[in-house]
């Protein structure tokens, strides 16, 4: 399996590779705000190196399954550029994500291999909790029960 793919080749392979899988959530203990957290620092990270290596990330809507290992260091990356996304040659693509598994090491550790699929647009925006959507505004229903 080569370390960067198109989605959609491989597809045994790919299946294989999913079954020996747990997921990012997981591994940060279904804690949501520190998978969120770790997986947009990555991100962050590898528009930092597109800008290192004058790779223009600007427009690019991809689905993206990453496969890290224990270690957290990335082993494969599995993409599919979305047809709203600006037009980018596929293997210069694969380019730029072998470039950055080389570099990047995601700063979890798990007992087994772990994997996160998501759509990511670029620029990413990196969503801050807003405190006054933490404010419930439920009711109980007075009437309920009568």
């Amino acid at each position: 399996m080569p370390t960067v793919f198109l989605l959609g080749e491989y597809n045994k392979l790919y299946e294989e590779m999913m079954s020996e899988q747990t997921t990012l959530l997981d591994v940060c203990n279904n804690d949501m705000n520190l998978a969120y957290g770790k997986l947009m620092g990555m991100m962050k990270e590898m528009e930092a190196y597109a800008s290192l290596v004058d790779f223009d990330l600007k427009g690019i809507n991809a689905w993206i399954h990453f496969f890290w290992r224990a270690d957290g260091s990335i082993g494969h990356i599995g993409f599919y550029l979305k047809p709203n996304s600006r037009n980018v040659n596929p293997i210069v693509m694969k380019n730029f994500l072998e470039g950055f598994t080389q570099q990047y090491k995601l700063p979890l550790k798990y007992s087994k291999n772990f994997s996160h699929y998501s759509s990511f647009s670029f620029p990413i925006v990196q969503l801050q909790p807003n405190p006054e959507n933490l404010k419930t505004t439920a009711k109980t229903n007075s009437n309920q029960g009568k």
